[in-house]
């Protein structure tokens, strides 16, 4: 078992894939130096229902929007972390796409967030008004998984015709095997979750396997690579 910093960890998953030696960016969009740096490695956006947008936080710790109060139906709320009682997890879903003969993966991270609590009762609520009390206040964050497509990428492909339509320094969802996919994830979670937290793969509502880890942070910043992440590092050279 190897057993590093959290910084070592990125830099030594910086090391294996090229990619990760530029910043990510939305599909077809050009890497901007000057960008504001909450944009950097960032996976995701979305809008809310007056189209502004919603931007991620950088990180996302343990605790963020944990503790926020608002008023629903006369009823007072309070957020709470979804995972106090089973620690805090980071699930991996991958969609295996196989078409024709043209294979490739693509990953989504979810981040536990907070759950809305009644303060009279106790008890839990799910509203989509909720949403609109307080945006950032999400059960799940969801952070799509891109690379960097390098102009090597392209050249040693075999069948260059299904990527054609891809051209150098864009970013794109598709991953070609698990090695690369699994690195990814856990370079991202590294940067984009505060606190002791595991990744693994699978939903966000089941309790993992051993088998299952891919990666755990605990809470002296130290990261573990379980016996899945570091075949796929091994498989990368």
């Amino acid at each position: 078992m190897i057993v590093m910093t959290r910084q070592e960890a990125m830099d030594r998953l910086r090391s294996l894939i090229p990619s990760f030696n530029r910043e990510y960016f939305r599909w077809g969009k050009p890497v901007d130096k000057n960008e504001d740096d909450s944009w950097l490695y960032r996976d995701e956006h979305e809008w809310d229902d007056n189209n502004n947008l919603i931007t991620y936080p950088k990180v996302i710790p343990g605790d963020y929007m944990v503790g926020i109060s608002a008023t629903l139906d006369g009823e007072e709320l309070v957020t709470v972390n979804r995972d106090a009682h089973f620690g805090r997890r980071v699930a991996l879903d991958i969609v295996d796409y196989e078409n024709f003969g043209n294979k490739h993966k693509y990953g989504t991270l979810r981040i536990c967030g907070v759950m809305w609590k009644k303060v009279s009762t106790g008890s839990y609520i799910m509203s989509s008004s909720l949403s609109k009390v307080e945006p950032h206040a999400k059960t799940n964050w969801e952070v799509n998984l891109y690379k960097i497509i390098a102009p090597e990428d392209l050249s040693q492909k075999e069948n260059y015709g299904e990527w054609s339509a891809y051209n150098p320094n864009e970013a794109t969802q598709r991953f070609d095997d698990f090695s690369e996919l699994y690195c990814t994830a856990a370079y991202v979670s590294l940067l984009r979750v505060g606190g002791p937290f595991y990744l693994y793969v699978g939903e966000t509502y089941v309790v993992p396997q051993d088998d299952d880890y891919l990666l755990i942070v605990d809470e002296n910043d130290d990261v573990k690579f379980c016996e899945r992440l570091n075949h796929a590092i091994e498989k990368m050279g």
